[in-house]
This record gives C-alpha cells, sequence and structure tokens, in this order.
C-alpha cells in the first residue's frame, strides 16, 4: 500500500473500523463461533529485523509472506514505540521519551528511581493481555531473559485461551534483554523455538475454542550488534558552551539532561533560545553522531562533526511532504535518497517529496525515513515532553545509568547490543502476518500504521457488544508550525 499523510490516514482508519463493524456477519459477534477467525498480535520486544531474516534463512516461519521492517519512531525505544504504534487504538501519549523523564509542567524529572516502576505511567500498556506490569517482572527479564522469555509465552497462550475476544495481544519484554545481554544467537535460538512453538498453539487454540487462528509478530525496534562502550563528558560540554546543567529549568540558561537505561541517544531540556549552542556543544562530541534542534517554523536543523543539514516540511493535499537540504558536507547520508527521488520525478523544484517516498526510498538505508522521524520527535503527538535538543549516537556508543551498564556484569558479560538512536540497526524492527493483505506491499512499515487493520478489530468487537463503535485517532497539527 502506497505511503499516506497524517490526515489521510485518519480517514484509513475511520474506513477500516466501519468496514471491519459493517461487514461483521452474526455469527462473528457470537463469541466461540467457528465462522470467526481470531488475531493473536505477539510484540517480541526490540527483536532486530536482521536477526528474524536470519532465522527464515533457517526454514522459520516458512510459507508465511516476506518480513517487512517495521521502522520505530526516534528515539527508538519502547515506551515511544509503543505509544505510537497504539494511538489508532485511542492511546494516549507517553509522559517522556523514557520512565525517567522531565516534565515541563512540573519542571522537575519524574520517575528518576527504577522502584517507581510499578507507577501506570505508560497507557499503551494496558492495550496488551498479556504483559509484565511489576518490578519484579522487570527484574525477571533483566537477570534471566531465557526463563522469563518462556514463562512470558506462557502467559501469553493462557491469555489467548481464556480470551473470547477477536483481538488478543501480547507482550514479550524478555526478547529485548535478551539481544542485549547475550546478543543475535540467543534471540535467534529463541525464534527458532518459537516458530515450532506457533503451530502447537494454533492447533490447542481450535481444538478448545473451534475458531481459526490468525498470528501477526512484530517489534517495536531494533537493537545494535557487537560490544557497547558509554560516552561521557557530555555534561562538562555543556558546562564548557556556557550553559549550567540543572534538574529544572530555572535560569535563562540552564539545561535538564535525563538519561535512563543505556541507550544510544540524548534528551537536553532548555530554553529555545539556547538550543542550537546546546546541539554545537554535544555534536562535537566523537560519540555523536548529529544533534538536532527547532530553528524556525516547520525546520530542523541538524549538526554533527561530519557537517550540517536543514529539513522542513509542509501539508499538502493532506500528505506531509520533506525536503532535505545538505549544507555542508551530508550528515545523514540522505544524498543519494535525494537524488533517486528527483531521478524518479518525485522530488519538486523546491527540492519537496512525500513521506511515504522518503520511507520507501530510505527503509534500509544508514538513517531510515529520517526526515519524518526527526520532525516526529520534536512534534509528535504521540509524546508530551518534547526535549529540545536530540542528539543520535554513533554505533557502539551509549549513554545512560552507569548502574545499567554494571548489572549486565552480574550476569557475566558485557553488554552485546543497545537501541534509541536513529540509525538503522536501532531503528528496524519487524513485522510479519500469516495474512498477506497485513502486509505492506513496499516491504517497510512505520510503527504508526503497522496494526491499524487489526486494532480495527477491537472497534467490531464493541459494536457486537453494543458499545459504541469507533477508533479514536486524533489528528492535531504539530507542534510549532
Amino acid at each position: 500500500m502506497r505511503h499516506i499523510g497524517r490526515s489521510v490516514r485518519a480517514v484509513l482508519v475511520t474506513a477500516l473500523a466501519s468496514l471491519a463493524v459493517a461487514s461483521s456477519s452474526r455469527a462473528e459477534c457470537v463469541p466461540g463461533s467457528s465462522e470467526a477467525s481470531r488475531t493473536f498480535v505477539l510484540a517480541l520486544d526490540g527483536v532486530p529485523f536482521r536477526v528474524v531474516e536470519r532465522a527464515r534463512e533457517q526454514g522459520a516461519f516458512a510459507g508465511w509472506p516476506a518480513t517487512s521492517r517495521l521502522i520505530a519512531p526516534f528515539p527508538s525505544v519502547t515506551n515511544v514505540s509503543f505509544s505510537e504504534m497504539l494511538q489508532p487504538a485511542g492511546v494516549g501519549p507517553a509522559p517522556g521519551y523514557e520512565f525517567s523523564h522531565f516534565d515541563r509542567e512540573r519542571n522537575a524529572k519524574v520517575n528518576a528511581s527504577p522502584f517507581h516502576y510499578s507507577e501506570r505511567s505508560f497507557a499503551w500498556r494496558d492495550e496488551f493481555d498479556a504483559i509484565g506490569r511489576t518490578l519484579g517482572s522487570k527484574l525477571a527479564v533483566y537477570t534471566r531473559p531465557r526463563k522469563k522469555a518462556k514463562k512470558e509465552l506462557a502467559e501469553a497462550e493462557k491469555a489467548l485461551l481464556a480470551s473470547s475476544e477477536d483481538l488478543v495481544m501480547a507482550h514479550v519484554g524478555s526478547t529485548d534483554a535478551l539481544q542485549h545481554l547475550r546478543g543475535d544467537e540467543a534471540t535467534l535460538q529463541l525464534l527458532m523455538q518459537l516458530d515450532e512453538w506457533i503451530p502447537r498453539l494454533r492447533r490447542l487454540h481450535e481444538e478448545r475454542l473451534g475458531r481459526p487462528l490468525r498470528i501477526v509478530l512484530l517489534s517495536d525496534h531494533g537493537n545494535t550488534s557487537g560490544k557497547i562502550d558509554g560516552a561521557r563528558g557530555f555534561k562538562r560540554r555543556l558546562r564548557n558552551a556556557g550553559l549550567a546543567v540543572s534538574g529544572s529549568l530555572e535560569g535563562d540558561k540552564d539545561v535538564v539532561t535525563t538519561t535512563f537505561g543505556v541507550v544510544s541517544y540524548g534528551a537536553l531540556f532548555l530554553a529555545p533560545e539556547h538550543a542550537e549552542r546546546a546541539a554545537r556543544a554535544v555534536a562535537d562530541h566523537p560519540a555523536v553522531a548529529f544533534a538536532v534542534w527547532f530553528a524556525a517554523p516547520r525546520e530542523l536543523s541538524l549538526v554533527s562533526l561530519d557537517g550540517s543539514a536543514t529539513i522542513r516540511w509542509r501539508e499538502r493535499r493532506g500528505r506531509r511532504e520533506f525536503a532535505y537540504l545538505a549544507t555542508d558536507g551530508d550528515p545523514l547520508r540522505l544524498e543519494p535518497i535525494v537524488s533517486s527521488l528527483a531521478g524518479q520525478g518525485l522530488l519538486d523544484a523546491d527540492g519537496f517529496a512525500d513521506g511515504l517516498d522518503w520511507l520507501s526510498h530510505s527503509a534500509s538505508a544508514e538513517y531510515p525515513d529520517a526526515p519524518h522521524r526527526l520532525v516526529e520527535s520534536l512534534t509528535g503527538h504521540h509524546l508530551v515532553n518534547h526535549a529540545t535538543v536530540l542528539f543520535s549516537l554513533r554505533p557502539g556508543r551509549s549513554w545512560g545509568w552507569k548502574s545499567a551498564k554494571a548489572g549486565s556484569w552480574l550476569r557475566g558479560g558485557h553488554l552485546e547490543g543497545t537501541h534509541g538512536g536513529l540509525d538503522h540497526d536501532s531503528s528496524a524492527g519487524f513485522f510479519l502476518a500469516e495474512t498477506a493483505s497485513w502486509m505492506p506491499e513496499a516491504g517497510v512499515v512505520r510503527a504508526g500504521d503497522a496494526l491499524v487493520a487489526q486494532l480495527a478489530l477491537r472497534t467490531r468487537q464493541a459494536a457486537c457488544h453494543g458499545e459504541r463503535p469507533g477508533i479514536a485517532v486524533t489528528q492535531r497539527a504539530p507542534h510549532q508550525d
């Protein structure tokens, strides 16, 4: 399906929901009917596209359509990605990029301790029928990921068989920890086991419930591979630039830095008039790929050791279009994409191309779908507290809690990978559905578009129970237009 703009997507979501309701037979509204298939969405946190492809090369998921890349938002982290992915279901925005974040209204860092994990800060979690919700569950994910993965799959199976809903969704968080701590080979082994588990699950489902089962597998983001080295000195560079690192924004030159875990991005909160100063201070660090900030309405500036660039966007006939202008070097390596778009007549005289053309042409690039993702990272309505400056680190580098990295050594090893950055391996999760009509024709899909058809099933179920049908989608103009 050709890519579409935000307002067009809203029309499509509504149409899909209405079609799902209108086409529902009386039998489909009766739980247990053999005429109605059910859908099971299994979300494997942090599993990279490349590892799924390796599993398929070894014979896994035979007969399924070709795997598609699922491109995460930026930063490529769980709470951001699932908040965007589940917006079509009416899920509200995430308060921050991470559980620990800066709250602008309260002018303070919140949830700075992992012991606040049980607080219900992210609405996306409530959409899952099976998901870990406690600090103990989170600790088990990172201390015994293989054992925890088996337990989470068992819980997912139990939730599926106990429910009468047309759509059941389960989240497996241990796969992200498995990738971080044990690398590609451990994740590959789990995928091969999953390939054996799925046919058994399908047979058990049909025996007990008498209904066929359609399965969707996906991940919310990717993960890099190889040893990760931490980056230091950001606060010192900010101070050397004349800024005051603080826990709140009181003075004119205060800047708040927030970290969580070991991730390959950073977020800075400060007065907009000092954004460029802060961005240039961190971009001068050898571990940083680039830093980005608002320069003007509908215009982002980007700077790195490799040069500088400008990204502009506009709304035209209900579609969002982007232009990338490399003013010094080519920090995002997008000039080949620009040339390809121009060669196919997809770039207009002002340098703008449709956002979905950018997506399809850059899906396997070093920074996939970069214009859209960077604009959304500072304006998107899947998030409440946007940073003033965001920066992405180079592969193999990270910034975050020292305790998180130290914790990996308790398991006798080092970190094998991380995510959060704009780079391909961090950003490219996967999407795989048995139903071919649910697979994107271009072989790539944004997180926000991945589950539109599946989430429409919940609208149909609501109609069957006499509830008000419709999927809540809020379409607003982006910030700082």
